[in-house]
């Protein structure tokens, strides 16, 4: 399924948890299919605009190249989940109840099992006396469970304390114990056991601690529970603050199974005793709670002394024993995965009891569309190839990676590559696999160096583009973003979005995911080469590891459509860059190299075949030669006389005598003698450059009929395109339209040499929007075709209508303007023509010369004075497209758009058939020297 964009959709999606699909429009859209947020207003957006150049300039052009594959639309839905209610739900109260009934809750614990509470050993007698009752679900501690305040609490006795077998009330060491319920806890929103942190290091910068503790030294007990952020620090500095010499409870100082935090203004108090310092940490686009320590002991509240902690990894297999259960990072996080809270990047809203979350805004996602993103492989024999090392497809027979993924794996250098399918275990159907002509490492590349960390893998056979296999484009500059895309692998249930209340996934299959990373200063490493980022959040143990050779990217709006732009390679980095930092060869740094190979820039490459056009004069009964006969008609000349005319056939100047041959040129002898015919002295000269003052004159409403034209075309409006002509045959009251035109001046209609050749058209019809519905018909003077037309190569296949009367403009008559640029097209244009009577408006791509002759075998292709196009869209042709159809784009004054004619049909390539086709067009920059000196004369 492609994703779509849909404007203002955050307004127009709200949905419950329950719902399946999402709702925009008339467009039903899974949740786990939305994307990250791609950038907007960095490139330009009006496609009008767009420009594709006669040769190809860089790889950054893939707006251009590969404009119809861009995604159009993609679609960013907001909806609603319930609010957890519980920030801290695993945050428990361990209390002694009193001979009056009164609880005082002095120590705090955490839910880790639906029966086990750990806290401190230390919390295990109180003058001798053991808690007795534990509280959950608590907003105010100093209520009882019939307050209000307490609606979601819940209360259970304590069946056992288990303090560790080692641990001493005369001693900080072995700090942690177990507390057994006397019954399973009811598991919600508001209780929901905690995960542990199992790994001895602590990399964290900044973790939370939770109480009910005091807020000052001396301080009252606060009622309500609080957090603190704190900074972990080494054992080594802390041992400057508690040590054997001040603390009796220390004699071995503070040892590895410690850990210690502090903060400058805040710290956990005497009350928050056996309570925990934690790190939430993500999967599934929710965040977990990870208890990394237990609260042991301090000095003062509130000042830059540090607490020290139980660290918890040291006492992972003896709390697996004393519960029963696993406490395996991933194993733990998805135990209770649908009560944790949505990642809070994600929520945009809080409205009563539901939370609004657009997913596009979310660190990571899982990556569904294969595009430019491929796989190297390592042969392992037996017709076996596994797939490691990540790559970018950027041109159809290169992919770029990263140089170590030669010898990556196996020691040995990939030789094929996956293309078009992300499933890194097994070749889907449509999965391209090609085999590795040469892998290309930098020159100046060195073994665990990061800087020329790059390679270029050349294919044996090119890619077969579409939609899940397009290239990327390559940032060519010092572009930069304030954010990026990076790829890693992971597991799919760690990875996918859940929706409230599905069950978590037991497929654990290593799935290609996208990650946000913010742009960083390199610390390990200082090169203009290498690019490093970070993500502030921190990820579930085995959510994600980097792919090598992976891109760093950031999918853009550019005109009309989303794409790629790489920025890096993933050459190195932990946990896909979540809490550490990841590092990137920089693309634009090795541009030049890239494209010497690829597109072969700096070397003797003959990027286009150029034919020179010929003169070529036929003899006098040659009709129907290569070049036609009347390749003189129209041409200026001078009279005898010194009047300004045009060459035409003896038998339409009436102004000629040819009694007095001598007052007669001829233009070319024969049995059908062209003769210079003058003008009438009266006959005011058109102006081409007028055609704008006409539209301004006859002033139309700006439309958007140009962004909502179908592949396959629609029919034109009333006064859409005035310029159209349609050129036939009145015969016996009835008319026979063959041909399409375009008006470009009150006397002169412009279409193709090979449509006109029969002679037999007599009747031009103007402002037509159906061929039995026209504002006016012209009979035809005569037909000008272009001097050197060559039939053989489709060449100057031009031909000049003149009209017998000149055409009266209006809003349904007006003449188009000629594209001038010789050295640029538009990227969107759009055919006129004819299909069942209707005159139709169909959008094309403009592309490449060299393309079209790679991909589509128009060997014959003159770049100077032909050029290729295609449907703008993909899943359709262009054989609509008949000889002597106006190809225009459009220029914009003021509020006014202004058709402006490229070029003219000549002949399709790939039709009848096949769903991609092109068209070859005259390129009328080309010819305009001819057409203004036949239309000016």
């Amino acid at each position: 399924m492609r994703s779509c964009k849909v404007h203002n959709c955050g307004s127009s999606i709200i949905a419950t948890a329950a719902t399946a699909l999402l709702v925009c429009g008339l467009v039903a859209i899974d949740p786990a299919l939305c994307r990250l947020q791609p950038a907007e207003n960095v490139f330009p957006t009006d496609v009008n605009k767009a420009l594709l150049p006669n040769v190809r300039q860089g790889l950054n052009d893939c707006h251009l190249r590969y404009h119809k594959y861009g995604d159009y639309n993609l679609i960013y839905p907001i909806f609603g989940v319930p609010v957890r209610l519980g920030e801290f739900a695993h945050m428990a109260a361990v209390g002694w109840t009193g001979a009056n009934g009164v609880i005082d809750f002095s120590c705090g614990g955490s839910l880790i099992t639906a029966r086990h509470v750990m806290t401190g050993a230390h919390c295990g007698s109180r003058e001798g006396v053991p808690p007795d009752v534990v509280r959950l679900g608590v907003i105010h501690i100093n209520t009882t469970l019939d307050d209000p305040k307490n609606e979601f609490a819940q209360q259970y006795k304590i069946e056992r304390f288990q303090r560790h077998p080692e641990h001493k009330f005369s001693s900080y060491y072995f700090d942690i114990a177990i507390i057994t319920l006397e019954r399973p806890v009811t598991i919600n929103d508001v209780v929901t056991p905690a995960c542990l942190w199992n790994q001895p290091e602590v990399d964290f910068p900044r973790l939370e601690a939770v109480g009910f503790g005091q807020t000052s030294y001396a301080g009252d007990k606060t009622p309500i529970l609080l957090k603190v952020q704190l900074s972990p620090i080494s054992n080594e500095e802390c041992a400057n603050f508690h040590n054997s010499n001040n603390i009796r409870k220390l004699r071995n100082g503070i040892i590895e199974t410690q850990v210690c935090a502090r903060d400058s203004k805040m710290d956990t108090c005497l009350g928050d005793s056996g309570g925990p310092l934690q790190i939430k940490l993500m999967s599934n686009h929710r965040s977990t709670p990870y208890v990394v320590g237990i609260t042991s002991f301090g000095v003062f509240c509130g000042t830059a002394a540090p607490s020290v902690y139980t660290r918890v990894s040291s006492y992972i297999s003896w709390i697996e024993t004393e519960t029963g259960e696993s406490f395996a990072p991933e194993t733990c996080a998805s135990r209770y995965i649908q009560m944790r809270e949505a990642d809070e990047s994600m929520v945009t809203n809080r409205v009563g009891d539901h939370v609004f979350i657009e997913p596009e805004k979310s660190y990571m996602d899982i990556e569904i569309m294969a595009k430019h993103r491929v796989y190297l492989g390592y042969n392992r024999g037996s017709n076996r190839i596994q797939w490691n090392c990540g790559g970018v497809l950027i041109n159809e027979d290169y992919v770029l990676t990263v140089a170590h993924c030669d010898k990556f794996v196996f020691n040995s250098t990939p030789t094929h590559v996956k293309v078009g399918d992300l499933d890194i275990h097994k070749d889907q159907p449509g999965a391209q696999i090609i085999r590795i002509a040469q892998f290309i490492k930098h020159p100046n590349y060195r073994e665990g160096y990061l800087e020329n960390d790059i390679a270029l893998v050349k294919l044996a056979t090119d890619v077969r583009f579409g939609p899940e296999a397009i290239p990327a484009c390559i940032v060519d500059n010092g572009l930069t973003m304030p954010m990026y895309e990076m790829a890693g692998l992971g597991p799919y249930n760690l990875n996918n979005f859940l929706r409230d209340n599905e069950p978590i996934s037991n497929n654990n299959t290593l799935v290609l995911t996208r990650m946000r990373v913010d742009p960083t200063a390199c610390k390990g490493i200082n090169s203009p080469n290498v690019m490093c980022g970070q993500n502030s959040k921190f990820l579930v143990p085995q959510t994600c590891r980097v792919e090598h050779g992976g891109p760093l990217e950031r999918e853009t709006w550019h005109y009309d459509r989303y794409y790629t732009y790489v920025f890096g390679l993933t050459a190195a980095g932990q946990d896909c860059g979540f809490g550490k930092e990841a590092y990137f060869v920089r693309t634009s740094a090795h541009i030049k190299w890239i494209e010497s190979i690829v597109l072969g820039k700096g070397q003797n490459q003959v990027q286009g075949r150029r034919v020179q056009r010929q003169i070529v004069f036929p003899s006098d009964d040659d009709d129907y030669g290569p070049t036609y006969a009347y390749n003189t008609i129209g041409m200026p000349c001078t009279t005898p006389q010194n009047v300004a005319g045009v060459c035409q056939y003896y038998r339409s100047c009436p102004n000629v005598n040819m009694s007095a041959l001598s007052l007669v040129k001829f233009c070319r002898h024969g049995t059908d003698p062209v003769v210079c015919c003058g003008k009438s002295p009266n006959e005011e000269k058109y102006s081409m450059k007028k055609c704008v003052s006409y539209w301004k004159q006859y002033k139309r409403h700006e439309e958007e009929e140009y962004e909502s034209i179908p592949s396959e075309g629609r029919p034109v409006q009333d006064k859409e395109y005035p310029h159209v002509a349609l050129i036939g045959t009145q015969q016996y009251g009835r008319y026979v339209w063959s041909c399409t035109g375009a008006l470009i001046s009150d006397r002169y209609v412009l279409t193709s040499a090979e449509c006109v050749k029969s002679g037999t058209h007599n009747t031009v019809r103007l402002g037509a929007v159906r061929q039995d519905k026209g504002t006016q018909d012209i009979g035809i003077e005569r037909v000008i075709a272009y001097p050197n037309y060559n039939v053989a190569r489709s060449t100057g296949n031009l031909a000049l209508v003149r009209l017998s009367a000149k055409a009266v403009f209006s809003d349904r008559v007006l003449p188009a303007c000629i594209w001038p640029n010789h050295s640029t097209v538009p990227l969107k244009m759009y055919t006129l023509g004819v299909d069942n009577d209707q005159v139709m408006v169909r959008p094309r791509m403009a592309r490449y010369n060299q393309d079209c002759r790679k991909f589509f075998k128009m060997a014959n292709l003159v770049d100077e004075e032909q050029f290729c196009a295609e449907n703008y869209y993909f899943t359709d042709n262009s054989c609509q497209d008949r000889s002597g159809d106006p190809l225009e784009g459009i220029i914009l004054t003021g509020s006014i758009k202004i058709s402006i004619i490229v070029g003219t049909s000549s002949y399709n390539v790939g039709c009848p058939g096949k769903s991609d086709t092109a068209t070859v067009y005259a390129r009328l920059s080309a010819y305009k020297s001819w057409i203004f000196s036949v239309v000016e004369a």
